[in-house]
């Protein structure tokens, strides 16, 4: 088993109330946030470590939850190879 940090950066366009978001890795929640940060100036770096077997795949996916939605993206990922990302 291999340890790795993922580490990416989350953005979100939104407008009026904030969106809450889930993050999991491969089914599994990691956490759900509120996207508080401003939209021109903010980003959000995650930073994760995580156990895995080598060669396994890892699906990191992005789930809005609740009334207010937004527009998120992911950009400037360092990950290890066979790294999925979704959002949903």
């Amino acid at each position: 088993m291999e340890t790795y940090v993922i580490e990416f950066y989350l953005y979100c366009e939104w407008k009026d109330l904030p969106p809450t978001y889930r993050l999991y890795f491969n089914d599994e929640l990691m956490t759900e946030r509120t996207y508080i940060w401003r939209n021109d100036t903010e980003v959000l770096q995650e930073r994760v470590p995580i156990s895995i077997e080598n060669g396994t795949p890892l699906n990191i996916k992005i789930e809005q939850i609740g009334q207010h939605s937004g527009k998120f993206s992911v950009r400037n990922h360092f990950t290890p190879p066979l790294v999925n990302f979704e959002i949903v």
